[in-house]
């Protein structure tokens, strides 16, 4: 189960390796498809309510761990947008194979086949990275 939400910005962030957690992709189709916010994009991802997920929910998407739940399941109604899978090998397989994919990922799974877009024009060992835990 994940930390409960910050409702105050100044409040500290959840424990936990959130700075592990860099968006990739292989293609640049799928970063100008991030970037523009299309509908296209296929966002895949290991278990939403595993911690790691449960912060980007907080500090991307400002949601709980149950909205971000029920976002999936809503949005997945009408268009596969969030792949469910097992692991960050998986996530790294999809992206690799589909020029429309970004997949979040534990920092250390990241290889020379995925390019690592940037949150807010910062990579995941930079300070200010929007997923840092502190």
């Amino acid at each position: 189960m994940c930390a409960p939400a910050q409702t105050s910005p100044s409040a500290p962030s959840p424990a936990g390796n959130s700075d592990r957690l860099p968006i990739t992709t292989s293609s640049p189709d799928a970063a100008r498809l991030f970037e523009e916010g299309s509908r296209d994009l296929i966002v895949v991802l290991s278990d939403p309510t595993s911690l790691e997920m449960c912060i980007v929910a907080q500090k991307l998407l400002l949601l709980r761990h149950d909205e971000f739940k029920t976002l999936i399941d809503v949005t997945n109604q009408s268009r596969m947008t969030f792949w469910v899978v097992s692991g960050d090998d998986d996530v790294l397989k999809i992206v690799r194979s589909d020029t429309s994919a970004i997949g979040l990922v534990n920092v250390y799974s990241i290889n020379s086949n995925v390019e690592v877009l940037k949150i807010d024009g910062k990579l995941p060992l930079e300070p200010g990275y929007v997923l840092h835990s502190q």
